[in-house]
């Protein structure tokens, strides 16, 4: 029998794509365009929307919803944009104070994308990039004065997977308060969504999702949190979850 699943959650690097290039391979590529005809398969990531073009176009996934920004907009078929807030303007001076010199360079996303932050702005979300993990800590413990009013998180830098880009963003705005209310709006429920992610930003959409995977290049805190682990990026796990679970015969 065929698994009830309607919905497909991908998180994009180091789950579907894997290095500066964008590479994603072809047995990737086609399992994801196959199972695009049964259900709905949504990225949500933290690109913005013009990092996600040539993405889209390669996994022909034109007319699916993509949650962009870690969970600050949702993009629809037709191309309308819904942004789901903004840092309040106190809180970018509050966070940018506090980290101070401590990070490598800051970014923020905005309806135009991700840029060098300027100051006076209200932002989608900010970043801050470190030198890994430990600098990260460092930065992560600098806000702490703050992570009862914002959401705060850890990616791997895609372009210098050495880097760790620490991610402030609205409280209550995560990849999983999006997912979910897309699911509402499609009218499709929690155990009837597939999520695929590798970091720590996937959890909340880990957490809205009937079968949660956690790739095998995640980190074991990332893996703890999932139903199951599915072999690496290197190992195609994307593609070994659709296969095993999406396209399974009747």
């Amino acid at each position: 029998m065929k698994a009830p699943f309607r919905l497909l959650a991908l998180d994009v690097d180091g789950t579907v794509v894997a290095g500066e290039g964008g590479a994603i391979t072809e047995r990737v590529v086609q399992a994801i365009r196959a199972v695009s005809d049964r259900l709905h398969v949504v990225l949500c990531t933290g690109r913005d929307a013009g990092e996600c073009v040539a993405i889209i176009e390669r996994l022909g996934l034109q007319r699916h919803y993509r949650i962009l920004g870690g969970g600050s907009c949702t993009v629809s078929p037709n191309g309308l944009v819904e942004f789901t807030g903004e840092i309040a303007a106190d809180l970018v001076v509050e966070a940018v104070r506090l980290v101070g010199d401590r990070a490598l360079r800051s970014f923020q996303l905005t309806p135009s994308g991700w840029m060098p932050f300027t100051a006076g702005s209200a932002p989608q979300m900010l970043s801050f990039q470190a030198e890994g993990l430990a600098h990260a800590e460092v930065i992560v413990q600098a806000l702490s004065a703050l992570q009862s009013r914002v959401y705060v998180t850890q990616v791997i830098d895609i372009v210098f997977p050495e880097r760790v880009s620490v991610h402030i963003g609205p409280l209550g705005v995560t990849k999983g308060t999006a997912l979910r209310k897309l699911s509402n709006l499609l009218g499709i429920t929690a155990d009837q969504i597939v999520s695929i992610g590798d970091m720590p930003i996937d959890i909340p959409m880990f957490e809205v999702s009937g079968l949660a995977v956690a790739m095998g290049n995640a980190p074991a805190d990332v893996q703890a949190r999932a139903h199951l682990v599915a072999p690496s990026l290197a190992e195609d796990g994307v593609a070994h979850v659709i296969e095993q679970y999406l396209l399974c015969e009747e």
